[in-house]
Order: C-alpha cells, then sequence, then structure tokens
C-alpha cells in the first residue's frame, strides 16, 4: 500500500471510524472501496469523507437516547420529542418546541437560582439556630410591646 493510499485509510479511521479490510474501508453500511481510495482526486476524496461524516452526524442526531426512568428522547431537526416507556412504542409523547425549550431553559435557571438561595438561607439558619425557630409570647419582653 503506497504512502497516499495508507494516508486516505488512517483517514476514513480517524474520522469516519471506517476500518479497512484488505478491500475496501468500511463500517455498518458505509464503505469505500480500495480502487476509489488509490483513484479518486484529492477534492472527491475530501468531498467523500465530509459526505460520509455529514451522514453520520445526521443520523446520530435522529437516533433517540435514554434519559432514565422511562423517558426517551429524539431530535427530529425542529422540535425535542420526550417519549414516555419506549421510543419506538411510547405511551406519551411531548414534543418540545424551540420557544417551549427556551422557556424550559429559562425555568431550569430560575429553579436553580432559587435552590441555590434556598440552600445559602437554610446555612444561614443553621449558623443562628435562635433565627430558626421565633420567640415564644412567654420570651417576648415588654419592651417590645
Amino acid at each position: 500500500m503506497n504512502d497516499k493510499l495508507k494516508a486516505r485509510v488512517d483517514r476514513l479511521f480517524k474520522e469516519c471510524g471506517l476500518r479497512f479490510n484488505g478491500q475496501e474501508c468500511c463500517r455498518d453500511d458505509f464503505n469505500v472501496h480500495w480502487t476509489e481510495l488509490a483513484t479518486d482526486s484529492d477534492t472527491e476524496f475530501d468531498k467523500k469523507v465530509l459526505s460520509i461524516r455529514a451522514e453520520m452526524i445526521r443520523r446520530e442526531l435522529l437516533k433517540p437516547d435514554y434519559l432514565g426512568d422511562g423517558v426517551y428522547i429524539k431530535f427530529d431537526g425542529y422540535s425535542l420529542i420526550l417519549m414516555a416507556n419506549h421510543h419506538e412504542a411510547p405511551t406519551d409523547t411531548i414534543v418540545l418546541e424551540p420557544d417551549v425549550l427556551k422557556a424550559l431553559g429559562h425555568y431550569r435557571n430560575r429553579i436553580a437560582k432559587l435552590t441555590e438561595e434556598f440552600t445559602s438561607v437554610k446555612e444561614e439558619l443553621e449558623k443562628n439556630k435562635t433565627l430558626a425557630h421565633p420567640p415564644q409570647s412567654s420570651e417576648v419582653s415588654d419592651e417590645r410591646i
């Protein structure tokens, strides 16, 4: 195998995960025959690598993921789709369009800020146990009335 062919085989492996089996570089249903590796111009080869990468990324974007607690998520190119109990036959589906996702992000940020503030106040109360409990009526002095 000459240096140019070896460099192309290495590039297909590094950028796309295609392995050379002696006849072709392949992975799943992607394959590049050795004759293409040997005869494609540099420009044609660059386009081939980019198109393989683009298709791999596109497929990965569309693939559902498991989030946990019976919740799956997938991207349809515009919205995020939450699915309950199974990704192929969900019992419930929620489609989150970009505006709803933005609102969800604002909600998450608000909750994070409130949680941080609550933790801080709670820690302050722990430092000052006397402030944690309001004074009983018998503890109130006449001076305050």
